[in-house]
């Protein structure tokens, strides 16, 4: 175990002080494709050099930020785009000449910045001001496919405090037996805030004096980022928490920072008293490393100090392995345990509530107290925890130490409960155990039980599926366990021996060539779906692709499966979510039979290619309009891209048409003819290879063909009430302001260069004008006609706000008639109910006459209470035009 930092300490001792002691690892971090020492293609190398005050660029690092756009509707639909620099790359400073290098996507846009703890951000092309150092001025880099040499970056260093700190002896020993790494000493610089009668001391920054550095005089560095007035303390695990000039933050001296260093800030810490004592194992065991002692604080009236946040290191510590021990601590109150994952001790007589029932019921022994001279003698004799013991079978080719086993602990819930809120199995630090290999293909285990309880044994393992000794009655829920869970009862009872045969784990192993990914940037992490022979999904796993083949595991079974990787955000269409990276190789019938395999294979056979680049409408003509698109190749999916594709998307359906265009490899844009005026389209571009299309295409805004006419148009034609209608301006003079008319209120429209233009009308229920019906809409504007001369031109449309009726209640046997008036002629309802049985199913549509009436019926569905709601538009992408609920009553008994 590494210890190596204070605030990592004081976490471990947290979970120690609950449940003993236990190891942890962490997993490694997936190596950065981009700054290994062969350069992957289509990145290019960014140098420089970074100016800064002498001695100022320790910790310093350059941060590469690439472009992307954040975009929002407002609160009339109007999209608003911002601006947003996402991390993409770093790169370290060498501190005494300044000079930096790192990688960069070729061909794109970026913006360096310099960032460190010592000094200032600056971005490059931007000159840095104590006051204001914003890196949205920066110089935008546009890289080619070359090295761009000579970026250099100008840089401030931030003000400091410094001084030195006078420790004793005692105050230098590490508090843990054996080679530790970890930073005892922390400084902190408190900055004072104040505001009219606010006035508060807050944390502004803090150090980590790193266990290299100490000496019996250590010099110390505390940067901060603003003039003001500070106070500086030190503390530590030997150590009271000093304050410069005063021994608490109240007491303190004041130090004043402007746009220099404060200097000579010295601080002299004082010990804290400790408690010390020997432990004494039982006999013929050892003391085990890593065995902690623990001060736990109580108040006056002898119960447990609420820990919180203030656990901290003055208040543990680990016996050596003669079993002395020695804890810094405040004066104060405590209780005294030590805890290990095999042996617990008390200071003082055991409690007798602790063989029943445990540390969570407040079974500690008597309180002592000690002043500010600590105490000496505080001896135990350490007892052993039982234990679940027993030997596993292993599957064949499986060792011991592939194996985790833990015992989980039953807690059972309220005495009514009900469902699954009856209790639950619960695993804790304490209540891990070991594995051993007998190299005879068995293996031993010992699990240390620290809580009397109902246990169940759990193995692990990437090699063997989940077993576990132990099982709930199934009919009895999870209201408890059955007789044979109870594998432990009370620390009273000897050790308990179970033996079981362990089952080997079946994967599905995922395989393939993942070169061309990581060349183009793509490695955020791949994903295996697979759904089983009934079409469950059961399998939802992530998988690391730069650790190819990665294993998936599953039980015996059928499945079909396919693979996605996510892509990275980017500007543009890449800005999606999943790439589905076409179909695996599978059986005949598409399935993987993992029944009677360890395993089966999922690899790739190609997908559609994956493009960058944005789309466009570049015309709009009668029933046409031209898309020009400006895309490049991310990833040709295994095939050379053979064209590009042009769909419309069809809102109604959240789907894409059938094609509609297509061009060759080299193709940047298609005329597309036959399309229906006065429908707003949008359009997407795919490019297309052998394996068939992207899966992300690049797509054009809203756009509604028309003819040269001066026109109003509501493609929505119905807008429910409290709701936005889109408003179209077309066959107008280009930036010419046109005054629109709906109802009693104007608004003003400025069309783009082609004449056309929009806007959103609220349908504002609070609106006098807004009523249901039939709403006028006129438009006056002034453009140059074909013979050059300047004309008055007028138009006119009809937005319609629905109107919805149903009854109050109906008999069983009778039919439900809901009634919508003021519906755009030729538009579709959709009556959804919502009551028992029922979850928004469709119970009727109706198409509106030529009127503007539509009535839907249905049978009522059987007596209950339910709510109907009206659509418009589609089943899937619609507007509610308002909901009811009724009430279906019996039938009368003849």
């Amino acid at each position: 175990m590494r210890i190596t930092s204070r605030r990592s300490l004081v976490a471990f001792a947290l979970s120690a002080l609950i449940a003993g002691l236990v190891g942890s690892t962490s997993p490694a971090m997936a190596e950065d494709p981009t700054l290994t020492s062969e350069r992957p293609e289509g990145v290019v190398l960014l140098s420089g050099t970074v100016n800064a005050p002498a001695g100022s660029l320790t910790g310093a690092s350059i941060g590469v930020f690439t472009k992307g756009y954040t975009c929002s509707e407002d609160e009339n639909g109007n999209e608003q785009c911002g601006e947003s620099w996402m991390l993409q790359n770093s790169g370290d400073v060498d501190p005494s000449t300044g000079a930096y290098s790192l990688y960069a996507q070729a061909n794109t846009t970026v913006r360096l910045l310099a960032q460190g703890a010592v000094i200032y951000d600056n971005a490059y092309g931007r000159t840095p001001t104590r006051e204001s150092v914003d890196v949205s001025t920066g110089a935008d880099i546009t890289t080619t496919d070359a090295d761009i040499s000579g970026l250099d970056i100008d840089v401030l260093a931030k003000p400091s405090i410094t001084g030195t700190i006078s420790l004793s002896e005692q105050a230098l020993q590490p508090p843990l037996p054996g080679d530790y790494e970890w930073s005892p000493i922390t400084v902190r610089a408190y900055l004072h805030v104040s505001k009219g009668s606010y006035s508060k001391w807050l944390l502004a920054d803090s150090v980590d004096i790193p266990a290299s550095a100490l000496a019996v005089s250590v010099a110390y560095r505390v940067p901060v980022k603003l003039s003001g007035t500070y106070r500086v303390s030190v503390s530590g695990y030997w150590i009271h928490e000093t304050f410069y000039g005063g021994d608490s933050l109240e007491t303190a001296t004041d130090i004043n920072v402007d746009e220099t260093d404060a200097t000579g800030i010295d601080l002299a810490p004082a010990l804290l008293p400790t408690l010390s004592g020997t432990l004494t194992p039982p006999q013929g065991t050892d003391i085990p490393k890593g065995l902690m002692v623990a001060a736990i604080p109580f108040d006056a009236n002898g119960q447990p100090v609420d820990q919180g946040d203030s656990i901290n290191l003055f208040r543990f510590a680990f016996a050596a392995e003669d079993g002395s021990y020695k804890i810094p601590v405040p004066a104060g109150t405590y209780v005294l345990l030590a805890l290990g994952n095999t042996m617990y001790g008390f200071y003082g007589e055991e409690p007798e509530c602790f063989r029943t029932q445990g540390f969570d019921k407040g079974c500690f022994p008597q309180t002592f107290t000690i002043g500010a001279d600590g105490g000496t003698g505080y001896d135990m004799q350490l007892r052993l925890f039982p234990v679940i013991r027993g030997t596993v079978t292993l599957p064949e080719g499986v060792s011991g130490a592939s194996i985790s086993v833990a015992a989980e602990r039953w807690q059972p819930g309220e005495p009514d409960c009900f469902d699954n809120f009856c209790g639950e199995w619960a695993q804790d630090f304490s209540t891990f155990g070991t594995v051993t290999d007998n190299g005879d293909g068995t293996a031993s285990y010992v699990i240390p039980i620290s809580q009397p309880g109902t246990y169940r044994v759990v193995f692990t393992g990437s090699e063997i599926e989940r077993t576990t000794i132990g099982s709930v009655d199934e009919s009895y829920g999870d209201r408890g366990p059955n007789d044979d869970a109870a594998l432990f009862t009370s620390l009273t009872e000897p050790d308990v021996v179970r033996d079981v045969t362990l089952t080997p784990q079946l994967f599905i192993t995922v395989d393939f060539d993942a070169s061309a990914l990581f060349a183009a940037g793509f490695d955020s992490g791949a994903k295996v779906m697979c759904n089983d022979a009934d079409d469950n999904q059961v399998v939802d796993e992530s998988i690391d692709m730069s650790t190819l083949p990665a294993k998936v595991p599953v039980t015996s079974g059928t499945y079909t499966c396919w693979l996605y990787v996510y892509l990275p955000d980017a500007e543009g269409p890449l800005d999606a979510s999943v790439i589905d990276l076409g179909s695996p190789t599978m059986d005949s019938d598409g399935y993987f039979d993992v029944t009677s395999t360890r395993s089966a294979t999922l690899s790739l056979k190609g997908m559609g290619p994956i493009i960058n680049g944005t789309a466009r409408v570049s015309e709009v003509g009668d029933g046409s309009v031209t898309v020009t698109w400006d895309t490049s190749v991310a990833y040709d999916g295994g095939a050379p891209v053979e064209g590009y594709h042009v769909r419309a998307w069809d809102r109604s359906a959240l789907a894409d048409s059938d094609v509609l265009c297509e061009t060759d490899a080299d193709g940047r844009s298609c005329t597309i003819t036959g399309l229906e005026n006065l429908r707003e389209y949008s359009f997407h571009v795919f490019a297309f290879n052998s394996f068939g299309e992207s899966s992300d295409p690049a797509y054009t805004d809203e756009v509604v063909p028309h003819d040269d006419r001066f026109q109003i148009c509501v493609p929505q034609g119905n807008v429910a009430r409290n709701a936005n209608a889109k408003i179209w301006v077309l066959g107008a003079q280009g930036y010419e302001v046109v005054t629109v008319k709906v109802g009693n209120e104007s608004f003003e429209v400025t069309p783009g260069e082609n004449g056309d233009g929009y806007f959103y009308y609220l349908a504002e229920e609070s609106n006098p004008s807004v009523v249901a019906g039939k709403m006028k809409i006129t438009a006056r504007a002034s453009r140059i006609n074909d013979s050059g001369r300047k004309e008055r031109v007028a138009a006119r449309a009809t937005l319609y706000i629905p109107k919805f009726s149903l009854k109050a209640s109906w008999k069983q046997g009778s039919s439900v008639v809901a009634r919508v008036t003021s519906m755009q002629p030729g538009s579709t309802v959709y009556a959804n109910i919502v009551g028992e049985n029922y979850s928004g199913d469709v119970v009727c549509t109706a198409e509106a006459s030529a009127s503007g009436r539509a009535t839907c019926t249905f049978d009522a569905p059987p007596p209950g209470d339910y709510m109907l709601t009206m659509r418009s538009g589609s089943e899937s992408d619609g507007f509610d035009i308002g909901s009811r609920n009724f009430t279906v009553k019996p039938a009368r008994r003849s």
